[in-house]
């Protein structure tokens, strides 16, 4: 029995069994306890029970001593040294002795302070489950029947835990049948995955239906092994996604209005930048015409008088040279303003600037303005609207003849590389301060006065922009100015 006692891997005690005194102690007992073995042998149970639990072990007591049981178990505290208490698992047997005026019985205990932790956890654990608005559902990895869930999945789907315990996850899931669960869950069943996230819907007593996130785990540490779903209601989260995306749609929708709005008003803004041009043009052409008409009237005059007849042949081929003077302007603006289709077409630009210049190059000569051509016979082929590109190169060559007001000189330079060609265009002409490039390219902003519409370079910019190609401009006050237009070989569509 000593050795029993001694080595017990229980805490074992003898105590008196009417006032409680404790005899004897083990090393276990103590230690469990924890106090010294000296301590043990001044003090009783009661005084080491925790308050809540002496009424409950003095009943069992009393009971024991009246004969009724020969032994009790109950599971108490102990309160240590330092106030804390330890949970302990108790059994109680009497003694036989000889006096039987002096019982005592054997109290043997076990630590279960642990235990009880993890009972505390689990408890809170499971009341945190059950109270959860997610719904969790255990099944079997067999038979997929329900084997336990918690309130939010039994008042997200309108069933009660009982008829729950007799459906599956295919009865909620009208989305999967047996063939196309299974293939879900064989990364589970062959341990390639800890997890699968999926979301799918849930179909409620009801038969109406909502979307669910679902996180679906296999414990195969369970015997048999068992799966445990976590589900999310997502129905605010999919509304949340369907406006954002009917916003992103209605989004889209307005800014195509708005693009083909702002591309209507470029439209119009060129039509009317090209009536502008077309108006400018006409008063340049009238005073061309004007010149040979005024001759020609003086000519036929002259021509009433009594002339000899040297004097009539030399008048008369003057007056022819004339006529072929305008017959030749007339040309030139018929093959500048010929009806377009507003389609692009394979055109070159090295044509474009003599047409241009041919138009131009009285206005110059009167004005004693150089014209300086940088660039070979090569073709300088792109794909354009042949006459959206000679309205930009009209309104910068007006610029630069009107911002030259006495000799000047006017360069044309074309480059080339393997995808653009590139288009320059200086003028020794007044310039413009630094300040006022800024709104250069801004509708209705003009350095002319009142002689200018504001609109040249503005929708030139939109046109050259509508080629998929780029426009800059650079001016020095008092020194001149250069636009620079870049226009790509083959069309961006």
């Amino acid at each position: 029995f000593r050795t029993i006692f001694e080595e017990s891997p229980l805490g074992v005690a003898l105590i008196d069994s009417l006032t409680g005194h404790i005899y004897e102690v083990n090393r276990k007992f103590a230690d469990i306890v924890g106090r010294s073995l000296d301590e043990m042998a001044t003090i009783d149970w009661m005084s080491i029970t925790h308050p809540d639990d002496i009424q409950e072990d003095l009943d069992n007591m009393a009971v024991l001593n009246s004969g009724k049981i020969n032994s009790f178990n109950m599971e108490k505290r102990y309160i240590k040294p330092d106030g804390s208490h330890v949970w302990i698992n108790m059994t109680i047997s009497p003694l036989k002795v000889e006096d039987e005026n002096s019982p005592r019985h054997l109290c043997m205990i076990e630590d279960i302070t642990e235990k009880k932790k993890i009972e505390k956890d689990l408890t809170r654990f499971g009341r945190v489950l059950s109270s959860s608005s997610n719904e969790i559902f255990m099944f079997s990895s067999t038979t997929f029947k329900f084997i336990q869930v918690n309130s939010g999945a039994c008042e997200n789907l309108g069933y009660s835990m009982d008829e729950l315990s007799q459906l599956t996850p295919l009865d909620i899931k009208p989305d999967h049948n047996l063939e196309t669960f299974e293939e879900l869950i064989k990364p589970l069943r062959e341990q390639k995955e800890i997890k699968v996230v999926f979301e799918t819907v849930h179909q409620r007593k009801d038969k109406s239906l909502y979307p669910v996130n679902v996180n679906l785990q296999l414990i195969h540490e369970e015997s048999p092994p068992l799966f445990v779903a976590i589900i999310e209601d997502i129905t605010k989260r999919k509304k949340v996604e369907n406006e954002l995306k009917d916003y992103q749609n209605n989004l889209e929708g307005e800014i195509n209005r708005r693009t083909a709005e702002l591309k209507n008003s470029q439209d119009q803004l060129i039509h009317s930048e090209k009536l502008s041009t077309l108006g400018a043009f006409a008063g340049t052409v009238a005073h061309e015409f004007n010149n040979p008409l005024f001759g020609l009237i003086n000519l036929v005059d002259q021509l009433g008088d009594e002339l000899s007849e040297e004097d009539r042949k030399k008048y008369s081929e003057i007056a022819q040279k004339e006529c072929w003077r305008m017959a030749d302007m007339v040309k030139n603006l018929q093959s500048f303003y010929k009806p377009s289709d507003e389609t692009f077409s394979k055109t070159n630009m090295n044509l474009l600037l003599e047409e241009l210049l041919l138009i131009i190059a009285k206005t110059c000569g009167n004005k004693g303005i150089k014209i300086i051509r940088n660039y070979s016979d090569d073709k300088y082929l792109f794909e354009g609207i042949e006459d959206q590109i000679k309205q930009v190169l009209l309104n910068v060559l007006q610029n630069a003849i009107d911002s030259i007001t006495g000799e000047g000189e006017i360069s044309l330079n074309l480059a080339k590389t393997s995808k653009e060609i590139i288009v320059e265009i200086v003028d020794t002409g007044q310039g413009i301060d630094k300040e006022s490039q800024k709104f250069i390219f801004d509708p209705f902003y003009t350095t002319k006065g009142k002689q200018g519409t504001g609109l040249g370079l503005s929708v030139s910019y939109g046109i050259i922009k509508s080629h998929g190609g780029k426009i800059a401009f650079d001016s020095a006050l008092n020194f001149g100015s250069s636009v620079t237009l870049v226009l790509p070989k083959t069309r961006k569509v």
